[in-house]
């Protein structure tokens, strides 16, 4: 598709880690406007893109730094000139994943979510919505969960928070999170769980025995079961698809065995995402680009898309 045209194309992003949004151009950047930082831009540039999941979690251990209270002012600086890059690629709506949990004990102010929430909502202009999207790891410790359920539900409501997403380890079982996953629900906080990436079926139906899920990210073993699938069209839950994350990481051998292509012939709702952009080497631009060039996407599929993951959308 001529770039130029892609470049009208109006985009959302549903699934992103805003932790791992960090390239070499990124610090670059940082290094001009005269900040320390505890990396060079040699160093990540040398590690990115990553390829598998083992470089994935190293690199994440790398950029580690830019989550410390010792370096308090780069992880909101991050998020600014990520903000400042999807204006770029004219996305109009974007959730950045952010922890929601200490490293030990229950959540019990959200004074940092609200500064993270300020920051974004200064970068964004007037042609951009940015919310932060809370994360929790299934290995959290379900009674901190239970203890935070009144500061997240406060988080929500003032919109310091748009909803919470569930990530790996997939082998992790939901079911000791289910009695306050349900309160949370009850209570209006949105969820999405990250499933069926590199597991079959059975783990996105483990996961759909504990949880409601407002959308699903990855999924791509529905595409594996005919019940399944069936069973996410009936309830018409929202697919986040990251195409490149899905090849670069090894979910899938081959982009051609990606389903992102079945799901538009079907008329299923998904969005299209970059998951982990910085390190990944894509981006909200690129992954459209990708549906475009190598599954044949329209114009018009594309402004489907984009309404589809407007109305999938967790903002208040």
């Amino acid at each position: 598709m001529d770039p130029q045209v892609l470049a009208t194309v109006p985009k959302v992003e549903l699934h992103c880690h805003a932790g791992l949004v960090m390239d070499p151009l990124m610090l670059r950047t940082m290094l001009q406007r005269g900040h320390r930082l505890p990396l060079s831009p040699d160093e990540l540039e040398a590690r990115v893109p990553v390829t598998g999941w083992a470089q994935l979690a190293e690199i994440s251990d790398f950029l580690r730094p830019f989550r410390s209270p010792e370096w308090p002012d780069l992880y909101g600086l991050m998020i600014e000139l990520y903000v400042r890059r999807l204006l770029e690629q004219n996305v109009v709506y974007a959730e950045l994943g952010i922890g929601l949990l200490p490293p030990s004990g229950p959540l019990t102010e959200g004074n940092t979510y609200r500064r993270f929430k300020e920051i974004a909502k200064s970068a964004q202009g007037s042609s951009l919505s940015v919310e932060i999207l809370g994360t929790v790891l299934r290995t959290a410790a379900p009674e901190d969960l239970a203890a935070s359920v009144s500061v997240i539900r406060g988080l929500a409501e003032e919109g310091a928070i748009c909803g919470i997403q569930w990530i790996g380890p997939y082998s992790r079982s939901l079911e000791p999170f289910a009695r306050t996953i349900a309160e949370l629900q009850d209570a209006g906080v949105p969820m999405t769980i990250h499933t069926g990436e590199f597991l079959g079926p059975e783990s996105v139906l483990e996961d759909l025995r504990h949880v409601r899920p407002d959308r699903i990210g990855h999924g791509l073993a529905i595409f594996k079961s005919p019940e399944l699938l069936a069973l996410v069209q009936e309830r018409q839950i929202p697919i986040e698809f990251c195409p490149t994350s899905n090849l670069r990481l090894g979910a899938v051998e081959r982009l051609e065995e990606h389903p992102l292509r079945r799901a538009l012939d079907l008329g299923l709702n998904f969005s299209i995402n970059t998951d982990d952009p910085g390190v990944l080497g894509c981006s909200v631009q690129s992954e459209y680009a990708l549906a475009a060039d190598s599954f044949g996407f329209t114009v018009e599929d594309l402004n489907r898309v984009t309404v589809n993951s407007l109305g999938a959308a967790f903002a208040r």
